[in-house]
């Protein structure tokens, strides 16, 4: 199995969550699939989360947006939230 390789600018499928303490989400790869990631606090991207299935994301709870703000993560929208908001 080949190694995920997440399209840059990174793009949120799932908002950011927070899975015991770990800041994850789902984000497109370059050939349009889909894979976990975590928010690595050092570099301030989220880097792929091998082993750690997308399930996992779906069932974590919403990050904050304070918590997103704390720790550098962009307020950027999901496509998912996107799709879901009734205003669009």
């Amino acid at each position: 199995m080949t190694k995920a390789k997440i399209k840059r600018p990174t793009e949120l499928l799932v908002s950011p969550r927070n899975s015991g303490g770990l800041y994850c989400a789902v984000a497109r790869t370059i050939d349009e699939g889909a894979a976990s990631v975590v928010w690595d606090f050092e570099t301030k991207d989220w880097i792929t989360a091998e082993g750690f299935p997308i399930g996992t994301v779906f069932a974590a709870r919403p990050l904050s947006p304070e918590l997103m703000e704390k720790c550098g993560i962009s307020e950027s929208q999901s496509y998912l939230d996107f799709v879901a908001d009734d205003k669009n």
